[in-house]
């Protein structure tokens, strides 16, 4: 009866070891940065991004995280771009202008709803009736209560879109960028018994618009060439493209629009989330933000590459900015455009060789199921050691061994909880109570003297 029992507990052991192995051998490939393969960061707790190892692409702080108190005035919606020299652009409130690298704040005469630095640096920003830019060399006036300089504005045209006379009313024109273009959503409601909305989309190229009267340099035509690229009765969320391929946001669905085309095509559809932004050029891509990740896709694939809360995204040749909203930072992903080739099907943030990677509480499943596994086999093999007689001192160095083990798993906790998976060191520390198990069972065993 005895042996009958050490023969079950001698296989439960080697059974939860050949499990534990599997496991350990899997979550070593997803702790460590395998060489030239994945690179995982967490540049703030709720920041984490997946790159390839010994790759091109870099990140770089373009301006540090400021307190989540110092904004807490500023209630309204930010706004982001990025100048041809790289400096982010932020807007606060509708009014305010800043650059926080070059020092500088300026107030905008008016309220607008959105401004874009085009390919070539020029700041358009739009109104809620037409969109201009600020002129150069006019005399600078001076808000009385903060002391900021006003800016001038210029207007080039009136934003697009109008009302029939069955009864259509106008919510509001948004301006995205495009390559070397700009875009304007359209938004009406349309009468009928249930409530209706209705969505065009135009495109402007630079250089299209008309004077309405050439000896008036202030002036410019109510009616300047947009062109219309799209309408539909669903919201619209994002739009970018090149003025030939345009590319609408639906939701979690991406349209693409091309002139010869009868109607829209699926570029791709996001299994769980809103597709909030988008921004294209020909030599980086197409890359989106939702509410809580940044991504580049292709055609029916994307790479999910950063995991953040509430971004803004800004492309420039083949870098990527990421602005923080909560925190006003901004990062840059440098040569951006090199992660086309590893997009994927999957929406998990995955590595280059299509295992998941998981990093800091979202590696908290596997985490804590290989914990328990480990502690519960140290555990046996502390009873099977104590049981038993050994030669000499060996007892008293299997006893120490597995203490070893147990603080080694103690200190990969820690270094689980503050880093995350991404630590190199992690992968050793959870190899050392495991390396203590085998050993046991496949030598120490045999070691006992029999009663």
């Amino acid at each position: 009866m005895r042996r009958t029992s050490r023969r079950c507990m001698d296989g439960v052991a080697a059974a939860l070891a050949s499990c534990l192995l599997l496991l350990a051998a899997s979550g070593v490939d997803a702790q460590e940065n395998q060489p030239g393969e994945n690179l995982q960061a967490r540049l703030l707790p709720e920041v984490e991004i997946l790159l390839p190892e010994n790759s091109p692409v870099k990140v770089n702080w373009i301006l540090p995280p400021v307190e989540r108190e110092a904004l807490d005035m500023h209630l309204h919606d930010r706004w982001f771009s990025v100048d041809a020299e790289g400096f982010p652009w932020i807007g606060l409130d509708g009014r305010l202008l800043i650059n926080p690298l070059k020092n500088y704040s300026a107030f905008f005469p008016q309220y607008f709803t959105n401004f874009v630095h085009l390919n070539n640096g020029a700041l358009i920003i739009a109104t809620e009736e037409d969109f201009g830019f600020i002129p150069a060399g006019q005399e600078v006036d001076y808000d009385p209560d903060t002391g900021y300089p006003v800016l001038g504005y210029q207007p080039l045209a009136w934003l697009p879109g109008e009302v029939d006379g069955s009864g259509e009313e106008m919510v509001s024109r948004t301006m995205y960028r495009g390559e070397n273009c700009l875009y304007f959503v359209v938004r009406k409601t349309v009468p009928g018994e249930e409530y209706r909305e209705k969505y065009e989309v135009f495109c402007f190229k630079p250089g299209s618009g008309q004077k309405s009267d050439q000896s008036d340099p202030d002036s410019y035509s109510a009616f300047p060439a947009y062109v219309p690229v799209y309408s539909s009765d669903e919201t619209i969320t994002a739009v970018t493209g090149n003025g030939e391929q345009t590319f609408i946001a639906h939701g979690q669905m991406v349209l693409l629009v091309t002139p010869g085309s009868t109607e829209p095509g699926v570029f791709y559809n996001h299994p769980t989330d809103v597709i909030l932004a988008l921004d294209y050029n020909s030599e980086a891509g197409l890359f989106y933000a939702t509410n809580y990740s940044v991504g580049l896709m292709s055609k029916g694939a994307a790479l999910e590459f950063m995991r953040v809360p509430y971004p803004r995204i800004f492309l420039r040749d083949n870098s990527l900015y990421v602005m923080l909203s909560e925190q006003a930072a901004v990062l840059q992903v440098e040569n951006a455009g090199f992660l086309k080739q590893y997009n994927k099907t999957s929406r998990e943030l995955v590595a280059v060789d299509g295992k998941k990677v998981s990093g800091g509480w979202f590696g908290f499943n596997f985490g804590l199921f290989s914990l328990v596994a480990i502690v519960l086999l140290l555990l046996l093999v502390l009873v099977d050691v104590l049981r038993h007689r050994f030669p000499g001192h060996v007892k008293t160095v299997w006893v120490l061994m597995v203490f070893l083990g147990y603080l080694s798993l103690f200190s990969w906790l820690i270094v689980f909880l503050y880093f995350g998976l991404a630590f190199r060191l992690s992968g050793f520390l959870v190899l050392i109570p495991f390396l203590v198990i085998l050993v046991y069972l496949f030598s120490g065993r045999r070691q006992r003297i029999k009663d």
